[in-house]
């Protein structure tokens, strides 16, 4: 909605583009927040909290597309730029024990589910979430 809102603002050749609804009818924000749900009752009402939920989410869907090895490689690269080198045990065995049940609902809950996440906008007002995702068909071959 956002894109097509900005699109038809412009002064351009964007009015000749269509815009379609989701053809496949999967709605990822519902996908993302299915995902998330176990840690979003947790920590519902506090924002920050549900944004780097809902970050982390997306960015274990769209690591999905990845090789294994290429997937563990990325997880240490994001503990070691999200941590300090002197932080705590605890607090990088929670995040790593997060990315990994994460990524095993993903495999259990959506296998079949090829979207690549491009990004999303998150809005909260009181208790409520609203979540909008951009997202484009995977191109990977299975």
């Amino acid at each position: 909605m956002k894109v097509r809102d900005k699109f038809g603002k412009e002064e351009d050749d964007s009015k000749k583009i269509k815009f379609i609804d989701n053809p496949n009818e999967i709605k990822m924000s519902a996908v993302i927040l299915k995902l998330a749900e176990p840690y979003l009752r947790v920590f519902a009402g506090n924002e920050a909290r549900v944004r780097t939920i809902i970050s982390l989410t997306t960015t274990v869907w769209n690591m999905g597309f990845l090789s294994e090895e290429e997937q563990d490689d990325f997880i240490e690269k994001l503990v070691d730029k999200i941590f300090p080198q002197e932080y705590d045990a605890q607090g990088v065995a929670e995040m790593l024990s997060m990315l990994y049940d994460l990524k095993e609902r993903k495999e259990n809950l959506f296998p079949n589910i090829k979207v690549v996440i491009l990004g999303h906008d998150l809005r909260m007002d009181n208790n409520n979430i609203h979540l909008d995702i951009s997202s484009a068909p995977s191109k990977k071959k299975d």
